[in-house]
């Protein structure tokens, strides 16, 4: 089973996350990019990374800018209540991202689109 590390800095979507996902990923879940950046230092096994955009202190998109340069074999997807900006876009053009989701997220699109990669 892939481990997946979800990212955001509310309890509640974590929670959800991890629940909608249990049967499928092994997940994993950080309420901050600290956290997040401390959990891939200790645990080699995560491919996946999905982070919330807005988070306080440092939001989902400098996160990946960090993350991907020090862990570049790890997969990056963005969940996120906003549209498709130009930021988003150019981390996607650039291959920091992958992708990015909508929330509410879609199950079967977020799977879908994990599996592809």
């Amino acid at each position: 089973m892939k481990k997946v590390l979800y990212v955001d800095d509310e309890d509640v979507n974590l929670f959800i996350f991890k629940v909608s996902f249990k049967d499928v990923y092994d997940v994993v879940t950080a309420e901050s990019a600290a956290k997040a950046l401390e959990m891939l230092v200790n645990n080699p096994d995560i491919k996946i990374v999905i982070t919330d955009l807005r988070m306080p202190i440092m939001d989902g998109l400098e996160f990946v800018k960090v993350a991907k340069t020090k862990f570049g074999d790890k997969l990056f997807f963005l969940l996120t209540g906003y549209g498709l900006t130009e930021e988003i876009k150019q981390l996607i053009d650039n291959q920091m991202l992958k992708n990015y989701f909508a929330k509410p997220f879609n199950k079967s699109e977020i799977i879908t689109e994990v599996e592809k990669h």
